[in-house]
């Protein structure tokens, strides 16, 4: 354990960690209404209006993926490399 009153992250990261988690945050919002858009046009519209939602859903999880790999990026650099040897440290290399 630390000294009491240390902090994990200086008070810069602590807001910059914030940022990102809101931006995680709207990018899933955002990606759970493109999924909702998608599922209508599944029912309802003509193939190529499919293909144009399917793309557009698409888009919306690869910046899902972004905003997670910023995240973990930022917290491995906060901590050095005693995160990045985690389960998911391949897939988030490959996704960069």
């Amino acid at each position: 354990m630390g000294a009491p009153g240390a902090m994990l992250l200086s008070g810069r990261a602590q807001k910059s960690l914030q940022q990102l988690q809101r931006t995680l945050a709207v990018e899933l919002r955002t990606l759970n209404a493109q999924e909702s858009l998608l599922f209508g046009a599944l029912q309802a519209c003509d193939i190529g209006t499919q293909i144009t939602h399917l793309q557009d859903y698409l888009n919306q999880v690869d910046a899902v993926l972004a905003a997670v790999a910023r995240l973990r990026a930022f917290l491995e650099r906060q901590h050095g490399s005693a995160f990045a040897a985690g389960p998911d440290a391949a897939f988030i290399g490959q996704t960069e």
